[in-house]
């Protein structure tokens, strides 16, 4: 039962793919005893309501004494552990967790705070360190090795499979540090992608089209060669109205293209051209003029175009043969439906790497945490792409089809393979059918399997990420942990044995010998930088996405007592007229109505670029002072960011410097630092200046307490005195 529920929470995990920018895949379910599920909920986008919270308050009264599924470990990165008091508060008797958290500072914190609660957790997978990946703790305790064809270990594996697919791609980026590389490609039963004549439509049916455009919207961007867009002219769009839209890259050493393309509308979706290093310089300006970003690099390879998507913050990266363009719907060609949730490309060109790698440069550049890349290319690129290590997987459509030809293109150009023994063997394949094709999928030996990665984060000595070096809230932590080991208390189950998955001790064992030292950056001295972003980073709750509701005094257009889902819906929303516009008023509604800050800020900028009579004609010179009074809102009304933003002001008395906080988004670059590190980061200045004001606040609010306690104590003990 326990298993089959995780393979629905896992499955449910992935229900906002397409809506929103991939992100960790998170959902809940709440079952009852009798084993009918009372209610589940996902989470939607980064930023959004945690899918705990949703399930909770769904299921109401009905969630006491009910089991709470988790497919990945509770990852709150808000300042307020929203997720683990929803599940603690609900009564729930017991949580059992899929995977436990791939990201360093969040793994382990939501498990040892359940346990600490007093709420029994199991673990999917939990075995000693070493142990083989088949060697699971089944419901109850019960250990099994997986072998002898033993039916509850096989039910467990698949279970486990279930929660790590869900999240492939973040497990990928969190052992590699690299978003996960998928190369795509269609190919007849004898081995070819086109004709001799290059003629490709279609080499593989509607149905696996439609799966290409689907995994097409679950990925951070889609990469091209230069031959793709000569031969194909392919459009490279999810095929769907609204929801997310990846970066289309296109890779050209030459700049050999036609100035006429359907990459180049950028109406529907942003386009990135790599080339090399002072490639036909009137070509790009004929680019930058259309919308389309430039990026030049000295050496124009697949590992340093891969290296440039992970810091570019992109998660999920898909490589493939992209199949000829068809005129996309009218709604895609608008630029209110297509448009992507970011901001246009600055016009200018871009290098890699960019000034901040430069020896002497001081500007930190943004390394943000991206998820999948989508390779859609021919085997001229893709050959390379594997041999360099590049491509972590496969995803191969074989249409029952023969086409011959000594000349006809196959997927994967030449290898320098001379013996069969030399042959990429894939790890984990696996088949299926796809309306008459078979799709065959797996990993690369760069990849090793999604076992092998859960392995890699679990045994060799990784710690908890509650007391990982810089996890916010880890000091908190501990000290709770070591007042429960001075009082004796258990701090709930498992809380003082040693930890499995990390051969560590759990929490109130570690409390006792860790120090404050040990606590990371808000410890040292020197001078720091903190660097926000996703809503998932270590300081997601800096930011704008986070899902923090705000009631903003002397807001605009009637805006003032009215409740914000956030700070990003807020700031969207005020950049519209407000004297008289109807247009403009329906569009702040809609905003306002937005199911998560990232759909918010995508309707405000799309309607910026479309119709730009609608934005207030004040807007650059007020735009500051309205981001300010949305941001004093948030850390005013809400303790948790409050308290996270605080731990950033250093303290002068004991020499420790006041931390640089810095927006790390790579395409603003007037609220953010911008990809190079040259961004104006006047979010962060805002931060810092609003940390300036709560830090004077809260000193003041001390002093008067203490000079109110001085003062009870005098008329104390004038009181006891004898005249």
């Amino acid at each position: 039962m326990d298993l089959r529920h995780l393979c629905d929470a896992a499955e449910l995990a992935g229900a906002s793919a397409g809506l929103t920018q991939p992100h960790p895949n998170a959902a809940c379910l709440i079952v009852a005893p009798d084993g009918r599920v009372i209610s589940s909920a996902f989470q939607r986008a980064h930023g959004s309501t945690p899918a705990e919270a949703l399930a909770t308050a769904a299921a109401g009264g009905a969630a006491a004494g009910a089991t709470a599924y988790l497919n990945l470990e509770s990852g709150d990165c808000h300042g307020d552990d929203r997720a683990i008091a929803a599940l603690v508060q609900s009564g729930v008797s017991r949580v059992v967790v899929g995977l436990r958290h791939p990201l360093r500072h969040l793994r382990n914190k939501a498990v040892t705070a359940l346990r600490r609660a007093g709420v029994r957790t199991d673990v999917l997978g939990d075995g000693g360190a070493g142990a083989p990946a088949a060697a699971l703790v089944l419901p109850g305790g019960e250990a099994s090795s997986g072998g002898g064809g033993d039916a509850a270990a096989d039910a467990a594996q698949a279970a486990l499979l279930a929660c790590l697919k869900a999240n492939e791609g973040l497990l990928h980026r969190a052992v590699l540090r690299r978003p996960l590389s998928v190369l795509k490609y269609a190919m007849t039963l004898d081995g070819k992608i086109a004709t001799s004549s290059g003629h490709a439509a279609w080499v593989s049916s509607a149905a696996s089209r439609a799966r290409v455009f689907e995994m097409r919207a679950r990925s951070d961007a889609v990469i091209v060669g230069g031959n793709t867009v000569r031969r194909d002219n392919p459009n490279l769009t999810t095929r769907r109205e609204g929801g997310f839209a990846p970066w289309r890259i296109v890779m050209s050493r030459s700049l050999d293209l036609p100035s006429e393309a359907n990459l180049w509308d950028v109406s529907a979706a942003p386009t990135i051209v790599m080339t090399q290093r002072g490639a036909r310089r009137d070509f790009q300006q004929l680019l930058r003029g259309k919308g389309v970003e430039v990026v030049e690099f000295d050496f124009l390879t697949p590992e340093n175009v891969a290296e440039y998507c992970n810091e570019r913050g992109f998660l999920q990266v898909r490589l493939a043969r992209a199949p000829p363009s068809c005129p996309p719907p009218a709604a895609q060609r608008s630029p209110l439906q297509g448009a992507n949730s970011r901001p246009p490309a600055p016009l200018e060109t871009r290098s890699w790497p960019p000034a901040a790698d430069v020896p002497g440069s001081r500007a930190p550049r943004a390394r943000l945490l991206g998820l999948q890349v989508f390779w859609e290319c021919g085997g001229t690129l893709s050959a390379p792409a594997i041999s360099s290590g590049v491509i972590h997987k496969v995803m191969a459509f074989v249409a029952p089809k023969i086409i011959g030809g000594d000349r006809a293109p196959c997927p994967v150009g030449e290898l320098g393979f001379v013996e069969m023994t030399q042959a990429v063997n894939l790890i984990d394949t696996e088949y299926h059918p796809s309306g008459p094709d078979l799709l065959v999928t797996g990993y690369l030996p760069s990849s090793g399997g999604l076992l092998a990665l859960e392995q890699a984060l679990s045994y060799p000595g990784h710690k908890p990420g509650s007391l990982a070096p810089g996890a916010w809230g880890a000091e908190a932590e501990l000290a709770a942990a070591a007042a429960a080991q001075q009082q004796g208390g258990s701090g709930g189950p498992g809380a003082g044995a040693a930890d499995p998955a990390t051969g560590t001790a759990g929490a109130a064992g570690a409390a006792g010998a860790a120090s404050s030292s040990q606590l990371g950056r808000n410890k040292g001295g020197g001078p720091r930088v903190i660097q926000f972003y996703k809503a998932w980073d270590e300081w997601g709750a800096l930011g704008n996405f986070s899902p923090h509701p705000i009631s903003v005094p002397g807001a605009e257009g009637g805006g003032e007592g009215e409740l914000w889902p956030s700070v990003e819906h807020f700031y969207q929303a005020a950049k519209f007229r407000t004297d008289g516009s109807g247009v403009a008023r329906a569009l702040a509604a809609s905003i306002r109505a937005a199911e998560s800050p990232e759909e918010a800020a995508r309707i405000g900028r799309r309607a910026e670029r479309a119709q730009p009579e609608l934005i207030r004609p004040d807007w650059a010179a007020a735009k500051r002072g309205v981001m300010l009074r949305a941001l004093r809102a948030k850390f005013t009304q809400h303790e948790g960011p409050r308290r996270m933003l605080l731990s950033t002001a250093g303290d002068a008395a004991a020499g420790v410097p006041a931390a640089r906080l810095v927006e790390a988004s790579p395409n603003d670059t007037f609220w953010g630092q911008g990809f190079a590190g040259g961004g104006r980061n006047q979010l962060g200045a805002l931060l810092m200046e609003l940390r300036e004001e709560l830090a004077a606040e809260a000193t003041a609010a001390s002093a008067g307490s203490k000079q109110q306690q001085q003062q009870q104590q005098q008329q104390q003990q004038a009181v006891a005195t004898p005249a």
